[in-house]
């Protein structure tokens, strides 16, 4: 058996043991996983399945979209089929499992790609995972805007004063989204600044890529972006009603949309994410529910976690273990 070829079965039996540790701690290290589990088999009795089998089918939709944005990204450079890239978004989704901020996904997405490819395919993913990104911030900063003015009752002694407060607030909220479309419909900025910078120059012709995304190709990507965070916020309100948490629609998702938001900015390891998860959103959603749906919420959460980054992480360690990596 060649080198390569050990090296290869190496780093697949790495990859799947830590991704079999990381699941297995954080079932046996956070009881209210267990607890979710048993609490979910028993709204399964209950008229509220629907809501959980949406919630299900809507994953696939969600991976769907993201393959979907990864297979635009890089048919600049190798054009692949939608199952291909799927597939590479679930490897992704594995690695991601024991990285922090699941910054492992790119190393999995790129196996699917030829070697020469590998590293400019980092460079576009890079730009698909920015383009999430400025989609949770622009919901996530307006959001915040609605939640510091409607429910932490910024009152100052004069009216005039409040009112000021909040046209600042507001206009700084403005300006810093107009700053961040900015640089993401500037992207080519970024191959003129490694050109300024003397210890990146040799890393110029995999960044030259770059400058070959127009608007359209952006705002095609921004667009997907849009509809796929709705489809996980969706989820998430699906799963609160599942577990029988009663809110109105408009309201939970002004509250999802935070609380991703403030999620995206704390950095976390995936095994730890879970716990995050939790207590970001009963914090939230304390504002609008009471002490007694705080179970319910964490539930929902632990539950989309498993969904959207479990069940796909699954299938992806699967693809990944029948991948040849020197390929």
């Amino acid at each position: 058996m060649s080198k390569k070829r050990l090296y290869s079965i190496g780093i697949k039996l790495l990859i799947a043991i830590l991704f079999c540790w990381s699941i297995i701690w954080q079932i046996f290290h956070k009881e209210k996983l267990t607890e979710a589990w048993t609490t979910l088999q028993n709204e399964w009795q209950n008229a509220n399945k629907f809501y959980l089998i949406a919630a299900l089918i809507l994953m696939l939709l969600n991976w769907s979209i993201e393959a979907l944005k990864w297979k635009l990204l890089i048919k600049k450079m190798q054009p692949i089929t939608f199952w291909q890239s799927l597939k590479g978004v679930w490897c992704g989704v594995t690695v991601g499992t024991f990285t922090p901020n699941r910054v492992g996904e790119f190393g999995g997405r790129i196996i699917y790609l030829q070697n020469h490819q590998r590293i400019k395919g980092i460079v576009v993913t890079l730009i698909g995972s920015f383009g999430q990104i400025i989609v949770t911030l622009t919901t996530g900063i307006a959001a915040a805007y609605i939640f510091i003015l409607r429910y932490l009752n910024l009152k100052l002694i004069r009216e005039h004063e409040t009112l000021l407060l909040k046209s600042t607030l507001l206009i700084s909220i403005v300006l810093l989204i107009t700053f961040i479309l900015l640089i993401y419909f500037n992207l080519n900025l970024i191959e003129n600044l490694i050109q300024r910078i003397p210890i990146l120059r040799k890393t110029k012709k995999y960044f030259a890529i770059v400058s070959t995304f127009g608007y359209l190709d952006l705002t095609k990507l921004l667009l997907l972006s849009y509809i796929r965070f709705a489809v996980f916020t969706v989820q998430y309100y699906l799963l609160l009603r599942f577990f029988g948490i009663q809110s109105a629609f408009i309201t939970s998702i002004f509250f999802i949309a935070l609380v991703f938001f403030v999620q995206t900015i704390i950095p976390t390891f995936t095994i730890t994410e879970l716990g995050v998860r939790g207590k970001i959103s009963t914090f939230f959603f304390s504002y609008i529910l009471p002490a007694s749906a705080n179970f319910g919420i964490v539930y929902a959460s632990s539950c989309l976690w498993v969904i959207n980054l479990i069940l796909p992480a699954i299938f992806g360690a699967i693809f990944l273990l029948r991948k040849k990596i020197e390929e």
